[in-house]
């Protein structure tokens, strides 16, 4: 997207097991990643945005593995949307908008689970996001 666009709401999207009704899921959060104008170094944002980049191809990690580096998240903590267990979808008010555009940017969702019994399964859930290019 070329043009600055409003975020106006969004649903859950939650992988249910077989039953239909059961979810591990229970909470996220999708966080925006902003880099500091006020500290603002062209290298390290640079490397943290080719760092980042690399981020988007992968499946996701446990954020206990040794697979995770932290800094590049230290950057991501703007929530954007949220669920907790029972939520439903969420629509701001007719003249309110979380501004997003095309410029370079990133988001990290963030899930955790309820799973006492260690069940094996694939997770598939996320938001639905809506916009607009009607700025609020």
């Amino acid at each position: 997207m070329e043009k600055k666009q409003h975020i106006i709401g969004f649903e859950p999207l939650l992988t249910r097991e077989k039953d239909g009704k059961r979810t591990y899921v229970h909470h996220m959060t999708l966080f925006e990643c902003k880099f500091s104008a006020k500290h603002f170094d062209p290298e390290a944002f640079s490397k943290n945005a080719n760092d980042l980049d690399k981020w988007t191809k992968s499946n996701g990690v446990e954020c206990s593995s040794n697979l995770y580096s932290s800094g590049n998240w230290d950057s991501c903590v703007t929530p954007v949307a949220t669920y907790a267990y029972g939520g439903l979808s969420h629509y701001l008010p007719d003249h309110v908008g979380i501004p997003f555009s095309g410029k370079q940017k990133y988001y990290m969702l963030e899930i955790h689970y309820e799973n006492p019994n260690k069940n094996n399964f694939v997770d598939h859930s996320g938001f639905r996001i809506h916009y607009t290019s009607k700025l609020r």
